[in-house]
């Protein structure tokens, strides 16, 4: 159902083509994009292949933000990704940003062993 003049009613969306601008063949769009069809799906969307014949776009835009006194060959310690849905008219309709916080296996492994005090 293309949305015409019902333009900006999410309920009618039912296609959507996803766009990544994110490294693109990168390994971590990839996952990206699996996860997102996976779960639009499961929603009861249709994820296509065209822009074109979509009903909206699902931009997603990432980025990492690094520590600057830490080890630079550890991924960055936050990952943040912005998806906004867009209609063909370039109307957005609705947007959001999910912060993810990475932690290296070292801090993991230290969290939830109580370190030992003296209690005097």
């Amino acid at each position: 159902m293309r949305l015409g003049d019902n333009a900006g009613k999410l309920h009618l969306v039912r296609k959507i083509f996803i766009e990544i601008s994110h490294q693109p063949g990168s390994e971590k769009e990839q996952r990206i994009e699996l996860y997102l069809t996976r779960e639009l799906e499961r929603q009861g969307f249709t994820v296509i292949d065209s822009a074109a014949d979509a009903d909206a776009i699902l931009s997603v835009t990432g980025w990492g933000e690094i520590v600057l006194d830490g080890d630079y060959n550890d991924p960055p310690p936050k990952s943040i990704y912005q998806f906004q849905l867009v209609l063909p008219n370039k109307k957005s309709i609705w947007k959001t940003k999910l912060k993810l916080v990475s932690k290296s296996q070292k801090n993991s492994r230290a969290i939830g062993r109580s370190q030992p005090r003296k209690l005097a």
